[in-house]
């Protein structure tokens, strides 16, 4: 049975990807990296590693999209193929850090209120937000990583690099996945992570927005079982 090694995004717990892999279970190992306890992206990809198979299929959706990026930056050679869900291979800009930091602002006065009903329509599609099922796993996991960690998390991804040159020298199949309506790292994004590989394909979700496989688990699981299936491991 094949190893496939999944990373949540900022506030994201494994829940993000259950119905996937509830899906996929028959075929494959699942495992969830914790990307909780480090303050940077190169020592959540290497904390990661140390409990990873040896080698696995590799995904990651926007925060734990840079985290993949950094793995397959540490350890290539591990990684038969990658799966980027909603996210950007490009750093933080200036404006971006400083609604972060705004937030770590917040958590350290101690208001911590997770995902907010204020802030749900930037992470899920107009449709989505009708299902109260997907409201209410976005507010439980965002509970469940909880402040010190969502610190640790904005940190993190403050000081990620540019990934789009290292990108370019790793030659393993690519699938990259993107709602239609994700509003935080759009389709063009998406396009441009595609671009940076030789061989990689890019999926488009109509009615999804930057929580694919929450809000689109069957569309998700049937995309990665379909690609996984033409990886050479």
């Amino acid at each position: 049975m094949k190893d496939v090694l999944l990373i949540p995004g900022l506030l994201n717990t494994g829940a993000l990807y259950s119905g996937l892999m509830y899906d996929l279970s028959a075929y494959y190992h699942f495992t969830i990296g914790d990307h909780t306890k480090k303050e940077t992206i190169s020592e959540i990809a290497a904390d990661i590693l140390n409990a990873a198979p040896e080698n696995f299929i590799l995904g990651g959706l926007s925060m734990g999209g840079y985290v993949a990026m950094e793995i397959l930056r540490q350890e290539p050679d591990r990684v038969k193929g990658a799966i980027f869900m909603n996210t950007s291979a490009r750093a933080d800009t200036p404006a971006q850090t400083e609604r972060r930091r705004a937030f770590m602002k917040i958590c350290a006065m101690g208001r911590f209120k997770g995902v907010t009903k204020h802030l749900l329509p930037n992470l899920v599609s107009a449709a989505s937000l009708e299902n109260p099922l997907i409201a209410s796993v976005v507010f439980d996991m965002a509970q469940e990583v909880g402040r010190d960690a969502f610190v640790r998390q904005q940190k993190a991804i403050i000081h990620r690099i540019d990934s789009r040159k290292s990108l370019n020298r790793i030659d393993i199949p690519v699938c990259v996945i993107v709602g239609e309506e994700d509003k935080l790292t759009p389709p063009s994004r998406a396009r441009e992570i595609a671009e940076c590989f030789r061989r990689s394909e890019l999926h488009i979700l109509p009615e999804c927005g930057h929580l694919s496989p929450l809000e689109r688990p069957f569309e998700t699981a049937e995309i990665i079982h379909d690609f996984i299936g033409r990886c050479p491991f």
